[in-house]
């Protein structure tokens, strides 16, 4: 959930002779509603269509179930909590990276909208990390608007909004 992906590496990964097979499996899965994926912005759509795409899940309890992993990523299960609810407003959307990573970018009618970083819980740690990929997305896509959401912080630093998710997604 969350995470980029590109069809060269699933067909090299899963050994597939060619990404036209994974772009038809990857294809199924979004046909029956099991996942979504977003492209990385860019205002050139041939651009667009050769970046790395993320995904995300229409059930986060399916992926647990499934996961190898021992402990779950609640920021990663947050991330994909935000994203189905951005999904069921029927907003557009994309993620940027340059530098740094923003996790969305919100568009209307091919006019940028918003920002949204995810963060479980900001600390010392990540403040620096989240601020800068969400600054740099608002800068380079003239964003109006940019908040960070966590599981249940609500504060404003640099002047940046920090919502608690029950509030973003009401």
């Amino acid at each position: 959930m969350g995470n980029e992906f590109s069809y060269n590496r699933l067909k090299n990964q899963f050994g597939f002779g060619s990404p036209n097979t994974v772009i038809s499996y990857i294809s199924y899965l979004e046909d029956s509603y099991l996942l979504f994926t977003i492209p990385r912005l860019s205002f050139s759509y041939a651009k667009q269509r050769t970046f790395s795409k993320k995904v995300y899940s229409i059930d986060p309890g399916m992926l647990l179930a499934n996961t190898a992993s021992l402990t779950p990523d609640k920021g990663r299960l947050l991330e994909n909590a935000v994203f189905l609810h951005l999904k069921k407003k029927r907003k557009e959307i994309f993620y940027y990276r340059d530098n740094s990573e923003c996790d969305f970018i919100i568009t209307d009618k091919n006019k940028i909208q918003q920002a949204i970083q995810v963060c479980y819980q900001i600390n010392e740690d990540n403040i620096k990390r989240e601020l800068k990929g969400l600054k740099e997305a608002m800068a380079a896509t003239k964003a109006p608007e940019g908040i960070i959401v966590t599981l249940d912080q609500k504060d404003e630093i640099e002047g940046i909004q920090l919502l608690p998710a029950w509030e973003f997604i009401e």
